[in-house]
């Protein structure tokens, strides 16, 4: 996910619409250790917020 993430990164900024950068390069730039740790705390957070939500949606009752 986090090569994927810096490849759509590259190509929004421009550079996948013929500029000089490899796109090989932007992932060797921007995907390392401290990266992915980040982005899986990242996803982590996203899916803890997102069972939260579903509990407090079936929870509450719903009004007619």
């Amino acid at each position: 996910m986090a090569i994927a993430r810096a490849i759509c990164a590259w190509w929004t900024s421009g550079r996948g619409g013929g500029g000089s950068s490899d796109w090989f390069e932007a992932v060797s730039r921007e995907v390392n250790a401290d990266s992915v740790k980040a982005m899986r705390t990242e996803l982590l957070q996203l899916i803890t917020r997102l069972i939260q939500d579903k509990a407090n949606a079936n929870s509450t009752p719903e009004e007619h």
